[in-house]
């Protein structure tokens, strides 16, 4: 339900919906990655903990790993380091990394410097 009204863009009621599939299921790393997407998507700072938590439950969710780089990376600092372990993670993993965001975490760690 909750991808339905986050498809519909009533966004309220899918965080509604992803928040009761977790406490069903609170170990569930999908339910984690879909609330922490669509926090990200929203601007919500509690995308990280979310996206956080996926990767704490299944390590080897790619897409939460590229999505925790495209977080770090857009922070107000950035954390180029974090962006840069979790692209590459995702990356080792299989995941097809957008090239843009493999050069933006490379420049950003090269200014970093």
């Amino acid at each position: 339900m909750g991808k339905i009204w986050e498809n519909n863009k009533d966004y309220d009621k899918a965080i509604k919906y992803y928040q009761k599939a977790l406490s069903l299921n609170p170990a569930c790393a999908y339910s984690h990655y879909a609330l922490g997407r669509l926090y990200g998507k929203m601007g919500n700072f509690l995308a990280l903990g979310e996206l956080e938590k996926t990767i704490e439950l299944d390590s080897n969710f790619a897409r939460a790993h590229n999505d925790l780089a495209v977080l770090y990376a857009s922070m107000n600092p950035p954390n180029w380091e974090l962006a840069k372990k979790h692209i590459e993670i995702a990356k080792a993993l299989g995941y097809s990394v957008k090239k843009t965001l493999l050069k933006e975490i490379g420049d950003g760690e090269l200014k970093n410097r």
